[in-house]
């Protein structure tokens, strides 16, 4: 039975008269982990990706910090002058 069904889980014991009693468990095998799906954090990847593009915008284009914080209020001249 395991060799067909490897997710079934097979328990066998004798009761009073000695007839073979045999207790299956279906446990479900997921190809991915539904723990981890269901524990993603959206605004906490926001934050991280926020703070990427940040260190990205500093070092690479050599902008202020403050700049790097809200580079949404940065004008097009401003990055073209830090490329």
């Amino acid at each position: 039975m395991k060799a067909r069904f490897p997710d079934v889980e097979i328990s066998v014991r004798r009761d009073n008269d000695g007839f073979a009693l045999i207790k299956t468990l279906y446990r479900p095998t997921y190809k991915y982990d539904l723990d981890k799906i269901l524990s993603f954090d959206m605004e906490e990847k926001h934050r991280e990706y926020k703070e990427s593009a940040e260190i990205i915008l500093k070092n690479i284009l050599s902008i202020s910090a403050d700049e790097a914080k809200n580079p949404s209020k940065l004008t097009k001249e401003q990055l073209q002058r830090s490329i």
